[in-house]
């Protein structure tokens, strides 16, 4: 550039004339910066594909800072998506890893940051005592080395992701059979459930040029003899699985294929019970006839809309327990095993629904009993108690779940549990008519339930169910001990289930 250039108006004056012959003067290539050899990635370092869980995924690295791609990138074709963890992907490529770690190094609390300074140094150790393969989660695995390398307690929870920035995050491009881009981010989860039903989708049709007439409309009946529990085919050398299951409908049920087992284990259960309840015939109309008088009039303040919808849930309850007694996960897929269960079903359906209908009667007189001791406590004091147990009631004997099958608090809680249910009940009644007795004993007691109530709130989804109940245990512990609880429970007892 002249040096005559020193302003806008200079140069652009002699840009005019100059890129007519040389157009690329001012253009700076990666090469010019940085020399030939050092813009040659090296495949080790930065490799062109990832590869784990039997799949090949191509990489993309780009430095723009700010910008969501920014480091590297992973092309996620989008049959493939709902089968990717996320944990695999935290350890990003092995040259991008120093760095990575020496931010999480700095991210820890002082208390711990301290004993592991200068966090580069410690990132090195820490590198070399890594696996050379990595597997699980990269923070897990992190803090149990820094731990055994320095003395200092560490857990994968005292480092704060917040402090990665998007290049030391792997992003996450979704991308459909066209190449089309459906979706980038550096949260696979997010990705997945805003793609889940595209994903279903492009897995069921993936799959079913492979496997041709697997999906289905209109079943009524198990007329095939056995569903396959997963299926695979190939797709640009990558293997994509579905996973097929029974989908509930209103008067006749669906087999689709689904990209998770998740989702298969969640709707084959429904889809299952959905099926069996179709070859059932519902005895609502000889079972009110031959109720007492009393049990009726309990049963009609049951949360239904009908007395045929309390029946219809308490079939979705036993039909749950059969299909549980011949398999824990539901999962039930041959004729076999299918006719086993409507068979169950059907011997010993006059019972059960006579019996249900008896207890769930005296759970109705129970809440009733209860609401009248909340509604005569008058004490101001006690105002949050009240409104947090009349809260607790209609938790637990809870009007059906809309848009699904069954979903009465009979069948959400189970017939084995519907006993307990009425325990439950009758503690609310003893803890409101006990409040005036010893206020500062219940005050004492609602500590600890906050606790509890606090684990459940973050409970993960596979152990919230387990949570709830073992919540319920304790407040019959704390407020009405001499009901007695199955087991011992507390707090703690709640902690280690969690980490179990």
């Amino acid at each position: 550039v002249p040096a005559d250039v020193v302003s806008t108006r200079s140069f652009e004056g002699w840009w005019k004339v100059a890129r007519r012959d040389t157009p690329d003067l001012l253009t700076a290539t990666r090469e010019s910066l940085l020399g030939v050899e050092e813009t040659v990635l090296d495949e080790r370092e930065h490799p062109s594909v990832w590869r784990g869980g039997g799949q090949d995924l191509k990489l993309h690295y780009r430095f723009n800072p700010g910008a969501v791609d920014d480091g590297v990138s992973v092309e996620v074709p989008l049959p493939l998506l709902a089968g990717l963890r996320a944990d695999e992907f935290e350890w990003l490529v092995p040259g991008m890893r120093l760095e990575l770690v020496t931010t999480l190094i700095k991210s820890l609390p002082k208390a711990i940051r301290r004993n592991v300074v200068p966090a580069g140094d410690w990132a090195a150790r820490a590198l070399a005592a890594l696996p050379s393969e990595p597997s699980g989660s990269l923070l897990t695995a992190l803090a149990g080395v820094l731990q055994k390398l320095s003395g200092a307690v560490v857990t994968a929870a005292d480092f704060d992701v917040s402090r990665l920035t998007d290049g030391q995050r792997m992003t996450y491009r979704v991308v459909d059979a066209r190449g089309k881009v459906l979706g980038v981010g550096v949260s696979l989860p997010e990705l997945q459930a805003k793609l889940a039903s595209h994903n279903r989708q492009a897995v069921a049709a993936t799959v079913e040029r492979a496997h041709s007439g697997i999906e289905r409309e209109g079943i009524t009946a198990w007329d095939w003899d056995a569903i396959p529990a997963s299926l695979e085919t190939s797709h640009g050398g990558n293997v994509v699985r579905a996973f097929p299951a029974l989908v509930a409908g209103k008067d006749s049920v669906a087999l689709r294929l689904f990209s998770t087992q998740a989702e298969q284990l969640r709707e084959h259960a429904l889809g299952l019970r959905a099926l069996v309840r179709l070859g059932v015939q519902s005895p609502a109309s000889y079972v009110k006839e031959h109720l007492t008088q009393a049990e009726n009039l309990a049963l009609v303040t049951a949360p239904y809309p009908s007395f045929s919808a309390f029946i219809d849930d308490v079939i979705a309850a036993h039909i749950d327990r059969e299909i549980r007694r011949v398999r824990a996960d539901g999962l039930l897929l041959s004729r076999a095993e299918f006719e086993a269960v409507r068979a169950s079903v059907q011997l010993g359906l006059m019972d059960v629904v006579f019996d249900a209908s008896g207890l769930v009667a005296k759970i109705m007189v129970a809440v009733r009993e209860a609401g009248k001791a909340i509604s005569d406590t008058k004490a101001f004091a006690f105002l949050s108690v009240l409104a947090a147990e009349k809260a607790h009631l209609d938790d637990l004997v809870h009007k059906p779940v809309a848009g699904f099958s069954g979903g009465g608090f009979v069948s959400l809680a189970g017939l084995d549990r519907l006993p307990r249910i009425l325990v439950y009940v009758q503690a609310v009644k003893r803890r409101v008519e006990q409040l005036n007795d010893n206020p500062g004993r219940d005050r004492t007691g609602q500590v600890e339930l906050d606790q509890a109530l606090a684990l459940l709130a973050t409970a993960p989804e596979s152990k919230r169910e387990l949570v709830r109940w073992m919540v319920e245990e304790l407040r019959v512990s704390l407020f009405a001990q001499v009901l007695g609880t199955p087991e011992p429970i507390s707090v703690t007892r709640i902690k280690k289930a969690l980490a179990g």
